[in-house]
């Protein structure tokens, strides 16, 4: 039966005159008419129109009569317009695009949090190269998937408003191409079809770098047409790969595990640093020596990126996509490795000598703590900043004293003595050096001691260039900060 008869038919079951179908569609009798009688065809939109007022599927209005020929078994219809375009896009490229964007966002989360909880200066250039590798995949992902999303709406744009009508046969699909102005035909055969894809609306088919896609809502038999599809696709990649069931089911193994490798992968650092945690001392927080005495125990999450690295080869190899394992395994191992070598690379950084104590001792005249453990860092080495402060840093010590009964006494000592200050008053606040006033707040009793002057707690008389001693002691956990410093004072 001809689409027109088929107009006819439907029109006369649902008791409408040519006149009324006319006002309903919005074209005229004589229109309706051209139709009916096969001298014209409707529109793209006038058939969905036609569709649903019949309330039948499209490709119902349009079967032909060489439909009946030996060999077909269904047939289906997509109509390439606005609704098609939005679906593809979504399916094809939006998904992918917040894939891209959610793994550059765990990147530049993982550098937020290498920062936050660094206790090791040397831990935030690391962090920030994290949060520079998720800011440029995000860009880099955004541009390249918009640029592909752009080219192939451009191509479907072309073809927007063409309907596509399937009829499957045993061995091939018959695809007739008509727009407004032409009609064309292609035969494709299944074992030439390289893809099949199925989502929620559509079914897509790769042939020759180009998707086509059938609307399963006016699919005859959806089954049937997957069937079809599939066996041929299979059929196709036993014979090119020669694989039986038995490496089907190898390889989804090795995707499943490529998967979960991947996921643990995400979340390398995150496992390093909780191992690194449970190694950690009570003590000075501030420390920094403890961070590098005991980093290198984030090595033992060298093994998740490793094997998310290893299953990227053996995807590789059997031809499941790899990239996303590889990629990130390389980036986490290399971190972890990095991370681990600054055992290494700063353990002579510090000082563990503790007569230092008795240095300071005797430059204050107030006696510390004889047990204890201290961690001397010397600044005079390094290439100093004046962007906060005037101040030159010789040294900064942290120190953890570890007997409860010399603690308790020591405390009293401090308590009672006017030499320690339990509040540093605004215009004392001047003589701190940036890291001094950083960390202060962390301790209770303090000392500022102008080691040019040999006085304590009060500016100087002039402006100028002094030497000062910082103490800062924290009597609830044990420990101090002691720094020795320049800095320059203008009293203007």
């Amino acid at each position: 039966m001809f689409l027109g008869e088929q107009i006819k038919k439907n029109r006369i079951n649902i008791n409408l005159t040519q006149e009324e179908l006319a006002k309903k569609i919005s074209v005229t009798k004589d229109c309706i008419n051209l139709w009916e009688t096969n001298q014209t065809e409707p529109s793209v939109t006038e058939l969905i129109k036609l569709s649903k007022i019949f309330n039948v599927p499209i490709n119902h209005l349009c079967e032909e009569p060489f439909l009946a020929q030996e060999g077909y078994l269904s047939s289906g219809i997509t109509v390439y317009d606005h609704k098609f375009i939005k679906a593809f896009s979504c399916d094809f490229f939006d998904k992918k695009i917040i894939t891209s964007i959610t793994f550059a966002l765990i990147l530049i989360v993982s550098g937020l949090f290498t920062i936050i909880l660094s206790e090791l200066e040397v831990k935030v250039p690391f962090g920030i190269l994290f949060i520079i590798i998720g800011i440029f995949s995000l860009i880099r992902s955004i541009i390249n998937k918009g640029k592909l999303k752009k080219l192939y709406l451009q191509m479907l744009n072309k073809e927007s408003n063409k309907t596509f009508r399937y009829y499957f046969y045993h061995d091939y699909i018959d695809i007739e191409m008509k727009s407004d102005v032409s009609v064309s035909k292609n035969i494709i055969y299944y074992n030439n079809i390289d893809q099949i894809i199925e989502k929620d609306d559509y079914i897509y088919f790769l042939y020759l770098n180009k998707y086509y896609a059938i609307d399963k809502k006016y699919l005859d038999n959806i089954s049937l047409a997957l069937t079809l599809l599939k066996s041929e696709i299979k059929n196709k990649k036993t014979t090119i790969q020669n694989k039986g069931k038995s490496s089907n089911e190898k390889n989804k193994t090795i995707k499943i595990l490529s998967l979960i490798t991947f996921i643990l992968t995400v979340f390398t650092l995150p496992l390093a640093l909780m191992i690194f945690a449970l190694t950690q001392k009570s003590g000075n927080f501030h420390d920094p020596s403890q961070t590098v005495e005991h980093i290198w125990v984030m090595i033992f999450a060298l093994p998740i990126p490793l094997s998310s690295i290893v299953l990227g080869f053996i995807a590789r190899r059997v031809g499941i996509k790899y990239k996303k394992n590889l990629i990130l395994g390389f980036i986490m191992a290399g971190s972890v490795i990095v991370y681990s070598s600054m055992t290494l690379i700063f353990k002579n950084e510090f000082s563990h000598d503790y007569t230092y104590i008795n240095k300071i001792e005797n430059r204050i005249e107030f006696d510390l703590p004889d047990i204890g453990r201290i961690s001397t860092e010397d600044w005079s080495k390094r290439s100093q900043s004046t962007t906060l402060d005037d101040a030159y840093i010789n040294y900064i010590s942290y120190v953890t004293f570890f007997d409860a009964d010399e603690i308790e006494s020591f405390t009293e000592s401090v308590q009672k003595s006017a030499l320690w200050t339990s509040h540093i008053i605004t215009e004392n606040k001047g003589m701190l050096c940036s890291q001094a006033a950083f960390q202060f707040a962390d301790y209770n009793y303090y000392i500022i001691y102008n080691l040019t002057l040999t006085t304590f707690n009060s500016l100087p008389p002039e402006s100028g260039t002094y030497d000062f001693i910082f103490l800062g002691y924290n009597h609830d956990r044990g420990t101090m900060l002691i720094i020795e410093y320049r800095l320059d004072i203008s009293l203007e």
